[in-house]
């Protein structure tokens, strides 16, 4: 009973200081900060899987790519400076992110495919007078996948077959879980708006989010 409640009470607490910690008045830069703290999260699970499959040959990976954490912590509080740098830093660091891992594990470890996300990023991330920054920063990600394509760079360590075919298959499954969060996230950062004609022949536009009347 009480136990319970106090981990309620926690609970909320905890999701409070991370609701105002992403917040943002600019709702694609809110969104971005709620996907850059997604990323970070995610990046300790990573390096306990390999460190799970492979031991201590994955030592060298980890230290070499978990300094990216706090480059996602520190997203957040740019966003209240500049959110349009914010989003554009966070498909930035995103793709060199990717580059990185792929240079570093091999690219038999499908970590390329955290590209495909990258890619979303860059074509939802910005608003319409924006168009510049979607088109650069949505090939962005084309462009890093046919450098670490062409350009074979052996990784520091090496796994065997088996270990990079356990490898890709967790990559793919977070690529897929990651890809629909971020849209899920964005669709409710962008409210639905109808344009309707109204008596006059005007166009008329409703939230579609909030009740009219």
């Amino acid at each position: 009973g009480k136990r319970h409640v106090a981990r309620m009470k926690m609970l909320k607490a905890v999701a409070a200081v991370i609701r105002r910690y992403v917040a943002n008045d600019d709702p694609l830069a809110e969104a971005a900060n709620k996907v850059a703290l997604l990323l970070a999260s995610d990046m300790p699970f990573f390096a306990l899987y390999l460190l799970s499959l492979v031991g201590r040959r994955g030592f060298p990976s980890v230290i070499s790519t978990i300094w990216f954490l706090p480059v996602w912590l520190a997203l957040p509080p740019l966003s209240r400076r500049n959110p349009r740098l914010s989003r554009i830093c966070l498909v930035v660091i995103a793709v060199l992110n990717c580059v990185a891992c792929s240079l570093i594990i091999g690219w038999n470890s499908g970590t390329a495919l955290f590209l495909i996300p990258c890619i979303m990023l860059g074509s939802i991330t910005f608003h319409r007078n924006e168009i510049r920054w979607q088109l650069i920063l949505t090939g962005l990600p084309f462009l890093a996948y046919f450098i670490l394509h062409f350009v074979h760079i052996p990784p520091p360590v090496r796994y065997d077959a088996r270990e990079y075919y356990l490898l890709t298959v967790f990559n793919a499954f977070t690529v897929a879980c990651l890809t629909a969060s971020i849209g899920f996230l964005f669709a409710y950062a962008r409210p639905v708006v109808l344009q309707l004609p109204d008596r006059s022949g005007q166009a008329l536009e409703l939230n579609a989010d909030k009740p009219s009347g």
